[in-house]
């Protein structure tokens, strides 16, 4: 034998020109004409182009529901190899027939097809069959076995294959000019290089496997005699095989078998390894494309089902199963089958793999339910583990609400991303807001894409935080973010690792099986409390601003459609009539949203192409929503005066200041409609709310105090514009009640009773250095506006206590200021600590002028210079009667190019936290920077409000559609557009609209009163016109309401209700959900619409399945025979669902 030079680099090379592939890649290292030097070049043999005929026809989008009479409809031309297809994004089906020829007999035949795209092969009948991908990508795939149900898949002389395929004009990573997340080249052509058949050698194929494990182990084994002896048993082989002479490969494996037949040690840890696939639904490619992505993914894991009897895919997100259900009906039947045998496992449990900052908490509780739902339906369970390996943050009320909807363990990867601190644990517990507990598992690989190498299934022990605790790890192995999945060669390598000394055992599994294993040592795990804050990518916090907002109004229209179908419901089965309650129509809208949830996609990190989809979905969400309100509002209109009399009358308003008359019957005034609440009304500085308009009445004679609206109109989700013979105008109620539904002829402020409020007033004087100053004030509080348009005083005034100043003398607030925002990575979804060391304040404004003097409302009109770029910003700022916060409602045109705009407040408050809304109610997050921990959260998503107080004091910051803060020491900063280059290179370029308020309050936070004037901002009451409505002789409350009732010892006044809906599993009850916002313990009071007909009442969990009464914590307060309230307790930040069964009206 010849003798071994211990050279380990040099014998590493040659082993690698050996086997002639990099990343389970044929042509990943070599060039074409030094193939047959390699195994590589010996995995194909005969190639034969004549055997395949090929013609093609351009489609305008992928083939949907393919079947043999839409495959044959499609006029087709002959194609053949060199010619070129596109565009970009664009499909083109190819009929492929072909023959094979008798030298083949006997042998397996492949279909080699690379048109540098990816691709999916079609049976005559329609059936995808498998993905391909083409080119010099790493995750290339461009061969199909002709004969996959046959023996060794051996092909017969003569035998004739007609099959199609269909190219998609995208790499597996869409196609960005000049890099990957650049925008995409939109006119990029693709060239068929390469369609004939050859067959296969599976001894090759054995041998490279063998070897480049050796490889492996020789390079990520531990130093030691194994690791050595590896590279010398891979030398062997090289020296002992004729890459030419394919008599000599068994020889080779042979001598590999040597070295891999060597078991482990009982003490070894196990891989549980699975194979996968995470899927963008979008990203840098349209929407649209992505069904045909799941098909290719769903198509080759079928595929490997057959070929390796005991490997395991596993797969989320609802939304894909169902594109794939409705798009591919014969790949869905295959599918389902293997879903029975446990070999294709759904996990998440949630529509999409959402991102978990932006959305509200009920859309997070409506992920698991659509999702949940839709799991259940289809494969008869629901799953049991949280899925979400890539999104960028993860919200602190995720673990209760996972258990809410039947989940107990959280597999994630984003955390080992993080730039500042690596994230301490591999498997942990997570407790959440409340304190619910749920287990979780970052794989140590460091992966959701793993290839199967020894480097990461050695790293899934190596680099396990808690091995001590426990050494078992899952790897989930497939290409992912643009699908594709895994590969023959991925099983391969697991299969030849199933147990090698010295290398962790890998065993194919499922998630729970892992998850079981981990749940016998949870108690000596380590626990993380709170949020999983991201150290990275905060840019997504704002980027694609226009989407986060319609979002939010999409979000808040769908709890309004909702809540007043489930009251026209109500009156409808209390009456002993039928409402039709949209339920079909509502959950398509919220599909519609929940997709757009998806955490590339609403945090703003996708291509342009996608946010014009995204801009139809959610026009179709307004459209279907205003649609059922409508009907809703119309059925309660039409139907007030049964109402009136069904309900006796109960819940009957005091009269002094009525609409309509006063307790003298003086004031007549001819304004009748109905008033629609979101939240309470009441725990603010004051009961007066006013609230802008549309009425046909003619204001010249009526009694009300009014004012017409002059500036911007304020955003109203529900209310059309004002139409010719309407105005818009601001009017008043006064101690009208809280809750969540609908008040019939609400009592509006009169002249006679105007003395219940002091009028708003503003004017102007000039400072002593000479410039203008201009002062809004209500009684409640006062604020200089200078003329630059910096608020350089804010005085909260107290009635039995000093004034007290908010904001320093020295910076005031309303400071706008641009930064640069130059990212290091990811452009889009970055912005960076440094950005807050380059800025430039807007500058110093232009014109400010009064455009509103009360009595309800002042208003300034503020106008500031364009910047160097040509970006234009305008502002009104509003201070209305008997509320404390002012709102600046801003306009900006935006022109800029990697900068950030952000809005700054200096307060006059020490504190080192600031607190932050969050899902279900709020987090707190330092103000110092002390250690790496605190400064990596220089910028953090909140959503409604932060706010920064201490003790008898405190300073919120409120808006209408941002998240991203950054509180520093005492300073607030919001930020409000970014513009950045990539992916979309015109993102947020153009106008845009928002609204942000600064709140001064004498109650330190945790109070009402910052939640309540949050949800005002946000969704304000709105009042809709209806003379029909004026029979009934005085207001009456159509909602449901959280309450404290010291009689029922119930004092919680910190519940809060989130949606009133029907219930999933049962179509006589609704389902309330509420949560308690601020961290309190105690009993609270949810009042129903008073006498419509409740028959019981009944504890659910998120899912709306009713639970156990002896688990539900609820009493039922009748009113004779009926539910008149429910009396609940919570724990603090606890989520809790009430079912109300409803029923006719008694005799």
């Amino acid at each position: 034998m010849a003798q071994y030079y211990k050279q380990p680099s040099i014998t590493e090379s040659r082993v690698n020109v050996f086997l002639g592939w990099e990343a389970f890649n044929p042509k990943g290292n070599v060039a074409p004409g030094r193939m047959d030097q390699n195994l590589c070049g010996r995995l194909w043999r005969q190639h034969d182009r004549s055997a395949v005929n090929i013609s093609v026809a351009s489609t305008t989008r992928p083939v949907t529901r393919p079947d043999r009479a839409t495959l044959k409809s499609h006029k087709y031309r002959p194609a053949g190899v060199g010619e070129t297809f596109g565009p970009t994004f664009s499909t083109h089906l190819f009929r492929v027939e072909i023959k094979v020829p008798e030298s083949m007999d006997g042998l397996p035949v492949h279909l080699l097809w690379d048109s540098n795209s990816e691709a999916m092969v079609i049976s005559e009948d329609g059936l995808p069959l498998q993905g391909l991908v083409g080119g010099d990508s790493w995750c290339r795939r461009a061969d199909f076995p002709l004969f996959p149900d046959r023996h060794n898949s051996v092909a017969k002389r003569g035998d004739v294959v007609r099959l199609y395929i269909e190219i998609a004009c995208n790499g597996l990573f869409g196609e960005g000019r000049g890099g990957q997340i650049e925008p995409p080249d939109l006119n990029k052509y693709y060239k068929l290089e390469e369609c004939c058949i050859a067959v296969f050698d599976p001894v090759a194929w054995g041998l490279i496997h063998d070897v480049t494990l050796l490889a492996g182990l020789a390079k990520h084994l531990p130093e030691g005699p194994r690791r050595a002896n590896a590279l010398n048993v891979a030398n062997q082989v090289v020296n002992a095989v004729d890459v030419g002479d394919r008599e000599t490969y068994d020889a080779g494996r042979k001598i590999a078998a040597q070295f891999l037949s060597k078991k482990n040690g009982e003490a070894q840890s196990t891989v549980y390894s699975m194979l996968h696939s995470h899927i963008d639904l979008a990203w840098l490619w349209p929407m649209a494309a992505t069904p045909s992505k799941g098909a290719r993914t769903f198509s080759t894991h079928l595929r490997l089902m057959e070929l390796y009897p005991d490997c395991i895919f596993v797969q989320s997100q609802a939304q894909l199963y169902e594109w794939v259900k409705d798009q591919y009906p014969l790949l869905w039947d295959q599918i389902c089958k293997r879903v029975k045998e446990g070999r294709f496992v759904p996990v998440g449990g949630t529509w999409v793999e959402m991102d978990c900052n932006i959305p509200s908490g009920e859309s997070l509780v409506r992920q698991f339910l659509l999702g949940q739902n839709f799991f259940k339906k289809n494969f008869g369970s629901i799953c049991k583990e949280f899925w979400l390996p890539d999104t960028f943050g993860y919200a602190a009320q995720l673990p209760q609400i996972m258990q809410g909807c039947g989940i107990d363990y959280f597999m994630t990867q984003k955390l080992s991303w993080n730039l500042f601190n690596k994230f301490p644990h591999s498997s942990f517990v997570w407790e959440g807001l409340d304190g619910t507990r749920v287990l979780a598992h970052m794989p140590p690989s460091d992966t959701y894409n793993a290839q199967a190498f020894p480097e990461e299934v050695m790293r899934s022990t190596n680099k396990n935080k808690d091995s001590g605790v426990i050494s078992d790890a899952i790897m989930l192995v497939g290409h992912g973010d643009g699908g594709g999945g895994a590969s023959p060669a991925m099983v391969e390598s697991m299969r030849r690792m199933r147990d090698v000394d010295g290398v962790p055992r890998v065993k194919f599994s499922t998630p729970f099986e892992y998850f079981k294993n981990l749940e016998a040592k949870q108690e000596d795990l380590p626990r993380w409390v709170g949020e999983l804050y991201f150290e990275l990518h905060r840019g997504t916090y704002t980027t694609q601003a226009k989407t986060k907002l319609e979002n939010r109004q999409s979000e808040i229209l769908l709890q309004d459609a909702e809540m007043l179908s489930s009251l026209a419901l109500l009156t409808a089965s209390s009456a002993g009539e039928d409402f039709d309650y949209p339920i079909s129509k509502l959950t398509q809208c919220w599909k519609l949203v929940l997709k757009n949830c998806f955490h590339d996609t609403l945090p703003g990190s996708c291509i342009a192409e996608v946010y014009r989809e995204t801009a139809e979905d959610y026009a179709k969400v307004r459209y279907q929503c205003m649609e059922a309100f409508r009907i809703a509002l119309q059925y309660i209109k039409a139907n007030c005066d049964a109402i009136y009399k069904f309900t006796r009358g109960a819940k009957r308003l005091k009269t002094e200041v009525t609409n309509g008359h006063n307790g003298n019957g003086s004031d007549i005034c001819d304004l009748h409609g109905l008033m629609i609440c979101r939240g309470n009304m009441n725990n603010l500085q004051s009961d007066l709310r006013v609230i802008e308009t549309c009425v046909a009445m003619k204001l010249a004679t009526t009694s009300l105090v009014w004012q017409e609206c002059v500036v911007g109109e304020q955003k109203s989700l529900l209310q059309k514009e004002s139409n010719s013979g309407t105005r818009r105008v601001l009017l008043a109620t006064h101690d009208t009640p809280g809750g969540f539904g609908a008040i019939l002829e609400p009592r509006f402020l009169t002249k006679s009773s105007s003395e219940a409020i002091r009028t708003v007033q503003v004017s102007a004087k000039a400072k002593a250095d000479g410039r203008m100053v201009y002062i809004l004030e209500n009684g409640v509080v006062t604020a200089e506006i200078c003329e630059t348009g910096v608020m350089d005083n804010l005085r909260l005034l107290g009635q039995d206590k000093p004034t007290r100043e908010a904001l320093t003398q020295k910076n005031g607030g309303n400071r706008l200021v641009v930064y640069d925002d130059v990212s290091q990575f990811w452009c889009g979804w970055d912005t960076e600590v440094y950005s807050f060391e380059k800025q430039q304040p807007i500058g110093s404004a232009v014109s400010c002028k009064i455009v509103e003097t009360g009595p309800l409302r002042v208003a300034l009109h503020v106008k500031y210079p364009p910047t160097k770029a040509g970006s234009t910003i305008e502002q009104c700022i509003t201070l209305r009667a008997g509320s404390s916060r002012i709102d600046f409602r801003t306009e900006v045109d935006w022109k800029e190019s990697r900068k950030i705009l952000r809005v700054l407040f200096d307060t006059q408050v020490r504190s080192d936290y600031a607190s932050y809304e969050s899902q279900f109610g709020y987090v707190k997050r330092p103000t110092t920077f002390n250690h790496s921990w605190e400064i990596a959260k220089f910028e953090v998503v909140g959503h409604r409000f932060c706010d920064i107080s201490e003790p008898g004091f405190g300073v919120a910051l409120l808006n209408d559609c941002k998240y991203g803060y950054s509180v520093r020491d005492s300073t607030m900063r919001l930020s409000l557009l970014r513009a950045s280059k990539s992916p979309d290179d015109t993102a947020d370029i153009g106008k845009h609209f928002m609204t942000y308020a600064i709140l001064p309050h004498w109650q330190s936070f945790p109070c009402h009163e910052v939640v309540n004037e949050a949800t005002d901002l946000n969704c304000p009451p709105e009042f809709y016109e209806c003379p029909s409505v004026g029979q009934i002789p005085s207001s009456m409350a159509l909602t449901f309401e959280m309450q404290t009732d010291s009689s029922l010892e119930a004092t919680l006044d910190t519940a809060v209700i989130s949606a009133v809906k029907k219930s999933e599993r049962d179509s006589n009850a609704l389902v309330v959900r509420m949560y308690e916002s601020m961290g309190a313990r105690g009993r609270a009071v949810l009042r129903c619409p008073a006498d419509y007909i409740i028959q019981r009442a009944q504890v659910c969990n998120m899912l709306d399945e009713t639970v156990p009464s002896s688990d539900s914590r609820l009493e039922e307060v009748q009113n004779g025979e009926f539910v008149k309230s429910v009396l609940l307790e919570f724990q603090p930040f606890e989520i809790r669902s009430v079912a109300l069964f409803f029923g006719e009206l008694r005799n």
